[in-house]
């Protein structure tokens, strides 16, 4: 039993929240992300600016770990703080966090098994590889299902009526920040292109990079212990930006421990988990070396709908809300 592994007295420590440690991470977070763009806006060489960008890309690439948790009510004490966090990290990403957290929900009840709202299927070409990397075909998927929830449409994993009003109302806040964006990018089109949706681009990247070694490869199982991967060689760097995010086996065996506290569960378990890789780095370079070794350059098979009770890809039929 996954409750007997872990005495109490230290799993209650374990799941205690720090608003100060959340508060400091995001302050943290904010700054840098300022700073960055102050020198991307100030610097005119285009080395120095791509470099800026990269870095501000892997900075904004950490508020999917703060939706992510906030999605969890793991950052803070108060619910509401958690989810108004996690709705405006969401806005700068363009991506509704009230449709994120019910689909996150759904996917830990059913990680890797029929019921999982996260697609199944594999990378079949280098060019798909480079084709998922831009992490489009995530984000249309959740425009298309904002822009529906807006006219009582909802996919199946949406059934209560407060989830649905949060949706519409978080969809109303998406769709007023992309048009905010797109009329300051008519305004300063330069600006907008190298501060702004250049490192929004190389953010849902890097999402990608993460997300793929996480739940790539591994077993359709409900076993917490087989269905996701955690990686060990990251720098502290990485573990304070992106809340940890690296232990992501330890994150699904106990999703409301707070980020900070998921490396004292990977010393207690690390070691019992089947899939602890070294970094995200060699998995993405090995993953992309077995296709090249497959000859396998560009092209893709389109898969059925639905696999094993899961769907292969995110754009979810929908139905209308009952009256």
């Amino acid at each position: 039993m996954i409750s007997n592994l872990i005495q109490r007295a230290e799993l209650l420590r374990i799941h205690s929240i720090s608003n100060s440690q959340g508060t400091i991470r995001i302050a943290t977070i904010l700054t840098l992300t300022g700073i960055l763009m102050i020198g991307i806006f100030s610097i005119s060489g285009y080395w120095q600016v791509g470099i800026l960008q990269l870095m501000l890309g892997f900075v904004i690439a950490s508020f999917f770990s703060i939706i992510h948790y906030a999605a969890h009510a793991s950052l803070f004490k108060s619910k509401m703080a958690n989810r108004w966090v996690g709705r405006f990290f969401g806005l700068i990403l363009l991506s509704n966090f009230s449709l994120y957290r019910v689909f996150h929900m759904q996917h830990h009840r059913y990680t890797t098994v029929a019921g999982d709202s996260e697609p199944v299927g594999e990378i079949q070409s280098v060019a798909h590889y480079l084709f998922c990397a831009l992490n489009w075909d995530y984000w249309f998927a959740f425009f298309r299902l904002s822009v529906l929830s807006v006219f009582d449409y909802f996919p199946e994993f949406i059934q209560k009526n407060q989830d649905q009003d949060a949706v519409q109302l978080n969809s109303v806040l998406v769709l007023i920040a992309i048009f905010v964006a797109l009329i300051l990018t008519l305004l300063f089109p330069m600006t907008l292109l190298t501060v702004y949706w250049i490192p929004l681009q190389l953010a849902y990247t890097f999402n990608f990079w993460l997300v793929i070694g996480e739940h790539g490869v591994g077993e359709s199982t409900s076993d917490s212990f087989r269905n996701t991967r955690s990686f060990s060689g990251t720098t502290p760097l990485f573990q304070f930006v992106h809340f940890n995010s690296h232990l992501h086996a330890e994150h699904h065996l106990y999703p409301s421990v707070p980020p900070w506290n998921l490396d004292t569960l990977e010393d207690r378990l690390g070691f019992r988990f089947d899939y602890h890789d070294q970094s995200y780095w060699q998995f993405n370079r090995d993953l992309i070396l077995d296709l090249i070794r497959r000859n396998r350059w560009y092209g893709r098979l389109n898969p059925p709908p639905l696999i094993e009770g899961r769907f292969s890809h995110f754009f979810y039929p929908v139905t209308r809300r009952a009256a």
